[in-house]
């Protein structure tokens, strides 16, 4: 339809390790390059590796593969230019925002609200909104649901929750193997995918012995509250180890087939 809508609560549904940050530090890259000063509440990576991650999605380079200290540090020295045009505007204000607290949350909600009036943040993203509900009731899940439902209406914010699947039943096929989740395997209360104007799930087979395989990420739309459209693989993203970046995957069957064919199998 166009794109997301202002005052919506975006899910975000995979298994763990299946690609559902690379895919959210990307927009984010895009929000910040459209000026919309995203605030991300990261809850699994700190303030520093927050940083290192986005970097090296600006720079289409996996910083985390360098492994000497040393020279993680001068290579990133070397980037200084690049990082000032990513994390400052022209007039040197912060690009965006992160709350990097974990572990106490009682405070979230007002710091969030923070985000969107002092610090004018259009979007704000919570990775991950299970780790906020883990050993919650259920009460307090569905009330945390209301109150984002509140803050998109009042301030016309964009929130995107990220949120992990909850435990497979015994002998079913699970996300990380390639499996489809549903709306209802979203760990926690079912006010969360009620909640949403848009639900995304993602799918990956991480075992799968073929490597554009095992790379492949499949997107599902499962509710869209815009304009009413819903598909299991509406489509499919290629992640790249040494750039870091996920990209569209339409063409890539059509080019292999073509390069077996050409080399006659």
């Amino acid at each position: 339809g166009g794109g997301i809508a202002t005052g919506a609560i975006i899910n975000i549904l995979a298994a763990s390790g299946v690609g559902k940050t690379s895919l959210v530090n990307q927009c984010v890259l895009h929000w910040i390059k459209e000026g919309l000063n995203p605030g991300i509440v990261s809850l699994e990576a700190d303030l520093g590796d927050y940083g290192e991650n986005i970097l090296g999605v600006h720079m289409k380079e996996k910083l985390q593969l360098i492994v000497d200290p040393n020279d993680k540090f001068n290579h990133i020295s070397s980037m200084q230019e690049e990082a000032d045009k990513l994390f400052k505007n022209p007039e040197g204000k912060p690009t965006f925002y992160v709350i990097d607290d974990r572990g106490d949350y009682d405070q979230l909600q007002a710091r969030i609200e923070q985000l969107i009036i002092s610090c004018d943040s259009k979007i704000v993203i919570i990775d991950v909104l299970s780790d906020v509900f883990e050993g919650m009731s259920l009460e307090f899940q569905s009330s945390w649901m209301a109150w984002e439902k509140k803050v998109c209406k009042r301030y016309g914010t964009i929130l995107v929750n990220v949120v992990h699947a909850r435990k497979a039943a015994s002998g079913q096929k699970v996300g990380s193997r390639g499996a489809v989740l549903s709306e209802e395997d979203i760990s926690g209360s079912s006010s969360q995918f009620k909640s949403g104007a848009l639900n995304i799930s993602l799918s990956r087979d991480k075992e799968a012995e073929d490597d554009v395989v095992r790379n492949l990420v499949a997107v599902h739309l499962s509710k869209n509250r815009f304009t009413g459209i819903t598909q299991n693989g509406i489509m499919h993203l290629s992640y790249d180890l040494k750039t870091h970046t996920l990209s569209d995957a339409s063409g890539l069957f059509e080019q292999i087939k073509a390069k077996e064919e050409s080399e006659g199998f």
